[in-house]
């Protein structure tokens, strides 16, 4: 099996945590795991894949919390265990 196919597996069931929590934790996490399976697909090595899941999931973060410091209303994916 190919590393993009475990990758699409696991964008596929984060998808589903998603729908099933709707945090939208879980789904940027999905969208990280599909860029991640299309590099691996390109037939780029395990380091690449990783490297291209993290900073996409770097690049999520950031922009909920800039979403979240832009507006008086969070997304329930930015609240980290403490209220704002």
């Amino acid at each position: 099996m190919g590393s993009w196919i475990a990758w699409l597996i696991v964008a596929a069931l984060l998808g589903v945590a998603e729908v099933m929590t709707a945090t939208l934790a879980f789904g940027l996490l999905a969208v990280a795991a599909v860029v991640a399976g299309v590099v691996g697909g390109l037939g780029l090595g395990l380091p690449f894949q990783l490297a291209a899941s993290r900073s996409r999931r770097g690049l999520a973060w950031a922009w909920c919390g800039h979403w979240r410091s832009a507006t008086s209303v969070s997304p329930r994916c930015c609240v980290p265990g403490r209220p704002r």
